[in-house]
């Protein structure tokens, strides 16, 4: 192989390593943009009361986002949390809110098999420490103290999800149930109409056969 063939492998292989990459990267982008955008368009559990809340507080809190030098990615997430939950976001004090929040995003953060093989990883401590600006130390705190009503929840959507099942499976089989008698139905009618037929051409041909023995006998 010369030297210019192999530079051009060389080459190609980078570019398809850079395709890769890029690939993977947006992937998981989307997926964490995805995801926050979901829980953010539950408008019924935005923060509706910001009596409290002050301007300096709210600026306070954006400066020390962007003193991480976060990825735009990462400023989206920031502010559309902000905006949804900014007392929850910008008080010192971690609320019930901001808890649920950091519990959701870290729980649902997992990415299924598929989704993981195409390049998103799970959403780490250190990705919610930057969005809600918070040590990773507090994040992990809130994270385990929701670990049992998580479960809990999981429990009962799998018994939702269960019941979604049954009832499904219920439904076919009276589907299945109709359909069958609705067949039997049809051939039996199919049955009667041929057996009418067959007597309306048993009868026909008994007919013929009188007719034509009265007429030898009038002929005789």
């Amino acid at each position: 192989m010369n030297v210019n063939a192999r530079e051009d492998r060389y080459v190609q292989e980078d570019e398809h390593s850079i395709m890769i990459k890029v690939a993977k990267r947006i992937t998981d982008n989307v997926f964490k943009i995805g995801l926050v955008s979901e829980i953010c368009s539950i408008e019924e559990i935005h923060e509706k009361d910001y009596g409290n809340l002050t301007a300096s507080e709210v600026l306070a809190r954006i400066h020390d986002f962007l003193a991480s030098d976060p990825s735009e990615v990462s400023a989206f997430i920031f502010l559309n949390y902000l905006a949804g939950f900014p007392v929850s976001m910008c008080k010192h004090q971690v609320t019930p809110v901001l808890e649920t929040l950091i519990s959701c995003t870290y729980r649902l953060g997992v990415p299924t098999k598929e989704q993981a093989e195409n390049g998103v990883r799970n959403i780490s401590m250190d990705d919610l420490s930057e969005w809600f600006v918070r040590s990773k130390a507090t994040i992990s705190e809130h994270v385990q103290k929701t670990e049992s009503i998580w479960k809990k929840v999981q429990a009962e959507t799998e018994q939702e999800k269960l019941r979604d099942e049954a009832h499904s499976i219920a439904l076919e089989e009276l589907v299945r149930e109709e359909k069958e008698k609705l067949r039997a139905e049809q051939q039996n009618n199919q049955n009667n109409s041929q057996k009418a037929n067959k007597q309306l051409q048993n009868t026909a041909v008994r007919d013929i056969h009188i007719e034509k023995a009265e007429t030898l006998f009038t002929c005789s």
